[in-house]
């Protein structure tokens, strides 16, 4: 990589064991991995991990005498691996108790006479109850939608790791259909209002990363990570006063398609929704704000937006049944009522979460366990032009939220931490401590 920078080559791993799903026998590879990355990301419901080893082949005692890894402890998936990182700030990720992690996959093993190199993938024990017949999500649910998950979350995959559950608006009753945890939660993502935000902004992500399980809106995780850190892009060696530190790399991902996002809604839909019940048939245009509203919170100061001959025509058609007394008690009153508004939710939802990959931007730093996916960081970069003084880019500079993120340990590079950053809007709001 040739990022040469005293911080990255500070790091420390300092527990990486591997233990026998056979007669309690165990390894410590710290010495014998390659490389490693961590792995985190909004879009997934599990964090996760990749090493890659190396196997002199004298690692294990078995009858007497030193065999490989794969060997000596019998490793045919599930092990259960300990891993404790530290980078050069002292921040720790320490995967023990209920955070351990387990062998997922062991693949690409290539074997010479003198020694042997593999990758193991790491994943967590949810990711393997989830696949579970007896965790399988079942009965009815009623009240709010936050409620359910907690439930789903705690009674059904059984997970002891924390959980931050964001309160929703709206109440949605359902049955579980025997489907599986992680898919559940993430289908009433799709279904969920934060307060206040009804006519305005839908959807929900649920993800891990190493603080836990989160079930979040989008406006709530642009609102809720004050304090966070601030780094800079130049061309000189010098860390300016106020900033946490500098962005070794950048690579934006200028990606404007504008019929994509027409088709996908992003500037505006019309919902098409029919009401068997009452055979009513109704019409309505949703669109996006110009500048945003109120109780949307953005991550810039304003929204991409269609020129004024487009502005406010939808590009996408969502046709939709209106659900009606489906999923209520069952009795005649509750037989008319929705059991929730399409209007309201479905194409509020699709919107939204379009509308917060409209920036795409992946920055390398130097090691820092301390980032988390869907945590907030305010990054400056410089402004392209003819003046000779560098001046902070007033549109790309700003807020801009994790999406993606890697932690990278290399046995001769050192650690850094990778991270693909969105954020919904243009502008740089100033910076909040």
């Amino acid at each position: 990589m040739g990022l040469n920078n005293q911080v990255a080559r500070e790091y420390n791993v300092k527990k990486f064991t591997i233990y026998s799903n056979k007669g309690g026998k165990s390894c410590d590879v710290n010495r014998g991995f390659v490389n490693l990355h961590y792995y985190e990301s909004i879009l997934e419901n599990y964090v996760k991990a990749t090493a890659i080893i190396a196997d002199t082949g004298y690692s294990v005692d078995k009858d007497g005498k030193l065999v490989s890894l794969i060997e000596g402890l019998d490793l045919c998936g599930a092990e259960k691996v300990e891993l404790k990182l530290e980078d050069g700030y002292g921040n720790i990720l320490d995967f023990s108790n209920e955070k351990c992690l387990y062998i997922g996959r062991i693949r690409n093993k290539m074997e010479h006479t003198q020694n042997m190199v593999f990758v193991v993938d790491l994943v967590t024990k949810e990711f393997f109850t989830n696949e579970l017949v007896e965790t399988r999500v079942d009965g009815h649910f009623e009240g709010k939608i936050s409620t359910s998950v907690a439930r789903i979350l705690t009674d059904f995959l059984n997970t002891e790791k924390d959980l931050s559950i964001e309160v929703t608006d709206n109440e949605y009753n359902f049955n579980g259909h025997t489907e599986k945890p992680f898919y559940k939660c993430t289908w009433l993502g799709k279904r969920s209002i934060p307060v206040g935000g009804r006519d305005k902004s839908a959807g929900f992500l649920f993800f891990e990363n190493y603080d836990g399980f989160h079930f979040k809106s989008i406006e709530k995780l642009l609102d809720e990570n004050r304090g966070y850190k601030k780094y800079i892009y130049t061309n000189t060696t010098e860390l300016p006063a106020g900033y946490n530190g500098k962005v070794l790399e950048a690579t934006p991902t200028i990606n404007i398609d504008v019929q994509q996002k027409m088709m996908i809604g992003a500037y505006g839909s019309e919902v098409r929704r029919y009401n068997f019940f009452s055979t009513e048939y109704e019409e309505r245009k949703l669109e996006s704000e110009r500048e945003g509203a109120d109780g949307v919170n953005l991550a810039g100061t304003n929204l991409p937006c269609l020129p004024d001959d487009l502005f406010g025509k939808p590009t996408r058609i969502i046709s939709k049944m209106q659900p009606i007394g489906v999923m209520q008690k069952i009795d005649k009153e509750n037989s008319k009522k929705k059991d929730y508004d399409v209007n309201e939710i479905t194409a509020q939802a699709a919107s939204r979460y379009n509308q917060l990959f409209t920036i795409i931007l992946n920055i390398t730093i130097a090691g820092d366990l301390s980032h988390r996916a869907g945590n907030l960081i305010y990054c400056d970069f410089p402004e392209l032009s003819s003046d000779k003084t560098q001046v902070v880019s007033g549109k790309n500079s700003g807020l801009y939220m994790i999406s993606n993120l890697v932690q990278f340990f290399d046995a001769r590079e050192g650690a850094f931490t990778k991270l693909t950053l969105v954020r919904d809007s243009y502008g740089r709001k100033p910076y909040k401590r």
